[in-house]
């Protein structure tokens, strides 16, 4: 049988090495850069190889209705579920920023881009 073997950002991963464990940060850092720092901070300690974080469009996620759709919530972040959700999203620049600060950390840091187009 074939060992699978590869590297991935100086790290060996395969049959015989390691898991390679990734942090899933996901949106729980609320839409707040020190929040993010912090749980990439977790993750080092935790011995997490990389953290993972998401971009979303949100405006092409969701249909106009869902968007516009009240949202009346104690741990709301805006009156519409669109506002709620645009709020939590981090932009370019704060993700660059978080990059750099996981990688001076040892940590490999990547994002996942959501977007999806619907007709509205």
């Amino acid at each position: 049988m074939k060992q699978v073997k590869m590297n991935l950002a100086g790290t060996p991963i395969g049959d015989g090495y390691s898991p390679y464990i990734v942090a899933e940060i996901g949106q729980n850092h609320n839409g707040d850069i020190h929040l993010a720092k912090q749980l990439i901070e977790m993750a080092v300690e935790c011995g997490a190889n990389a953290v993972k974080f998401q971009k979303r469009d949100i405006p092409s996620e969701l249909t106009r209705d869902a968007y516009n759709k009240a949202y009346d919530n104690p741990n709301a972040f805006g009156e519409t579920y669109g506002k709620h959700r645009e709020f939590l999203e981090l932009n370019e620049r704060q993700h660059m920023e978080l990059k750099e600060f996981a990688l001076s950390l040892g940590i490999i840091y990547f994002c996942t881009p959501n977007k999806y187009f619907k007709n509205k």
